[in-house]
């Protein structure tokens, strides 16, 4: 499709320029984000070992995806934890789907001394997001990481942090709250997973202070 083909144009300038480590695509549902996607990071980024995080309903929309535009099979991270790992270890280079809840089984694990409540909370598992190693991380309905006080959030932060280039991929960035508004907080959760707080800052409650509780209630 011609938009296709202009997105595809308009992503080559973009990651030519200073802006060409990370990138968000807010393209509306159906215009092409994931061959857009594609197509930076295999032809113009030229990422050799490559994470997919999406909803477990587009997993194999991804591997259809692949196949159809660029010929390459992913490797789809599912079954147990073993299972998951093994895979994910099993190949220096390729495409890895994986979804938001499988985030938790590849790179979380329980705390082992107990909370005051005798609880062993989970925690992000360092030591196998930094093996991981990824070149690129795609997080596709990125939308799922609008909630900043989640596990799966603190790992993709990690992951992002951890990796040369990173793509968001939503077609509703905005998170629409009871009123039907949009509620524009939710952008912070993206945005710091994608540039680690360089755009609106690191620190949630200081955002809020700044951009919303300042504004609409002065002192």
């Amino acid at each position: 499709a011609a938009y296709e083909i202009y997105q595809c144009d308009w992503s080559s300038d973009v990651c030519s320029s200073d802006l060409k480590d990370r990138v968000a695509y807010w393209y509306d549902v159906g215009t092409g984000k994931t061959l857009t996607a594609l197509g930076t990071v295999l032809c113009i980024w030229k990422a050799r070992r490559v994470l997919v995080v999406c909803p477990a309903s587009v997993m194999r929309t991804w591997r259809e995806q692949m196949e159809e535009h660029v010929g390459r099979t992913p490797v789809l991270l599912v079954g147990n934890r073993r299972t998951r790992r093994d895979l994910l270890a099993g190949e220096s280079s390729g495409v890895f789907v994986c979804n938001y809840e499988g985030l938790k089984v590849l790179f979380g694990h329980r705390r082992r001394r107990k909370d005051r409540d005798g609880r062993r909370p989970w925690v992000v598992d360092g030591s196998h997001v930094a093996a991981a190693v990824f070149d690129c991380v795609i997080f596709d309905e990125a939308h799922h990481l609008s909630n900043g006080g989640t596990l799966q959030w603190r790992i993709a932060v990690e992951l992002s942090a951890r990796a040369d280039h990173v793509i968001e991929l939503t077609g509703t960035p905005f998170v629409q709250c009871g009123a039907g508004a949009d509620d524009l907080r939710a952008v912070w959760g993206q945005l710091a997973v994608l540039d680690l707080g360089a755009a609106l800052g690191p620190d949630y409650g200081e955002y809020l202070a700044a951009h919303f509780i300042a504004r609409h209630f002065p002192s």
